[in-house]
């Protein structure tokens, strides 16, 4: 049952923003992610890893890092578009040791995951103490409380949660965070 959901949101985002409404909305989601790129995370001299990157699709808007590794669970994306190291592994137990990693990027994943808290701190540790975080999240309106109604599997979060979350985890939420685009909320954070 797991790999069907699993399989199911693969296609899902592999085919995420390529026409109508969707496509106006990712491209909003994702426009406001780069300004928010080149605002306070860029440059990056250290390793980014994109968590659930899918397609990579993101980095088309903003000047790719050197170091760019794109983790997803899933192996076969078509058209992905972004270069870098592709990682097939969960980004709630990533792959990487402490402090090697100096940025991590995760448009559309935050929804997904269960326990927010315990996820953020496992990103926040292996940014070590210049971490930096630029995230999604599907907040409580009702777009998003449809999604998780038609079994999407999505748990929407209201934008002060997520806040807290990043405080009680490590982060340094950024000036004028969050930001809403589309059917999101944009937030940029230091390690504290």
């Amino acid at each position: 049952m797991q790999k069907k959901i699993r399989d199911r949101r693969t296609g899902r985002f592999s085919r995420r923003g390529i026409s109508g409404i969707s496509k106006s909305l990712v491209l909003s989601e994702w426009k406001t992610a780069a300004d928010l790129w080149n605002r306070h995370i860029s440059p990056v001299s250290g390793w980014t890893v994109d968590m659930g990157a899918g397609n990579g699709c993101f980095w088309n808007f903003v000047e790719k890092p050197l170091k760019l590794a794109l983790l997803d669970i899933a192996s076969g994306f078509e058209g992905i578009s972004a270069a870098g190291i592709r990682v097939i592994a969960n980004a709630v137990e990533p792959p990487f040791r402490v402090a090697s990693v100096e940025c991590i990027v995760a448009l559309g994943l935050i929804e997904y995951l269960d326990n927010l808290v315990e996820t953020l701190s496992i990103w926040r540790e292996i940014t070590g103490d210049s971490g930096r975080i630029l995230f999604s999240n599907s907040p409580k309106i009702l777009p998003n409380a449809l999604r998780m109604l038609f079994g999407f599997g999505i748990h929407p979060r209201d934008d002060e949660t997520i806040l807290k979350a990043l405080r009680e985890s490590g982060w340094r939420v950024c000036e004028d965070i969050p930001v809403r685009a589309g059917w999101q909320s944009l937030f940029a954070a230091r390690a504290a």
